[in-house]
């Protein structure tokens, strides 16, 4: 499941709301909201975010949320050019691996590649 697919999960979820009452809402099909979820159909439009964000009268925070959702699950991406050939190995061998890696794993990358202070350490 993508960073979006958990967002739109747990705001149904929070509001009792079925997959297909959402998915006729926001005029789309209940396959596709379903898709979005898991990840299958890459990322959603500016107006299926803007239709959940109205759905659920979100704030403009959790506004927010739903959009770096939506950003953070996009299925490709292109590493900057004249990134540093390590770079490239490091994209590489986590799209190899990462249906392997641990939740431990996943939390020691995150935290690395997230906190400020480890940046300035390596």
């Amino acid at each position: 499941m993508t960073p979006f697919g958990a967002v739109c999960r747990q705001l149904r979820e929070i509001h009792c709301v079925s997959m297909r009452t959402q998915a006729v809402a926001i005029s789309v099909s209940p396959s596709y909201l379903s898709a979005l979820e898991r990840g299958v159909r890459g990322t959603p439009s500016n107006r299926i975010i803007m239709s959940i964000a109205k759905y659920y009268s979100l704030s403009a925070e959790k506004y927010q949320e739903l959009r770096r959702a939506a950003e953070e699950s996009t299925p490709n991406f292109t590493l900057p050019k004249g990134s540093h050939p390590k770079v490239y190995r490091i994209a590489r061998l986590i799209t190899q691996r990462a249906d392997n890696l641990s939740e431990k794993e996943i939390k020691l990358l995150e935290d690395v590649l997230i906190d400020e202070r480890a940046m300035g350490g390596i």
